[in-house]
């Protein structure tokens, strides 16, 4: 439980420290920052989030993960395979479209998450997922770059 509330901590603060919503999206979004400046004790979430990236993002009513999710998706795998973590994958969609369908399409997001670490070599008993459909948005608004950040799976570390 310290261990996911420092993770919390940490992840605030690097929100915090970010000088653009770009800036913000490369440390959340695709991972891999060249910034140095944020120092995060190996092997912790924060870690994981700051160097491998820990969000894949979709176009509108699709689960296809794209090059640059793929890019993520490995980092993802690496980092995995060097801490030995669980990890639970998030599906998550926009607004728009009935409850049903978007846990349905979170669900396949997820799975396209699972999947692709998988075949990058991640045991698939060290991989959940859930979906939380349009239930649990992660950017509030109407608009499409709210509807973009919420078309996402997320990976979370467990332990």
């Amino acid at each position: 439980m310290r261990l996911k509330i420092a993770s919390i901590l940490a992840t605030a603060a690097v929100l915090a420290g970010c000088g653009s919503n770009e800036e913000c999206v490369e440390v959340h979004g695709h991972g891999g920052s060249t910034d140095h400046a944020h120092q995060f004790h190996p092997g912790t979430a924060a870690d994981f989030v700051h160097n491998a990236g820990d969000r894949v993002y979709y176009a509108t009513d699709k689960s296809g993960v794209d090059k640059a999710g793929h890019q993520v998706i490995h980092r993802e795998a690496d980092w995995l395979k060097k801490y030995n973590k669980t990890v639970t994958i998030q599906g998550h969609c926009d607004e728009r479209g009935s409850v049903q369908y978007n846990l349905a399409l979170g669900e396949r997001r997820s799975n396209a998450h699972k999947k692709a670490l998988m075949a990058h070599g991640i045991h698939d008993d060290r991989i959940k997922t859930v979906s939380y459909g349009k239930n649990r948005p992660i950017v509030l608004g109407h608009n499409r770059a709210a509807w973009a950040k919420n078309r996402v799976s997320i990976a979370v570390i467990d332990n």
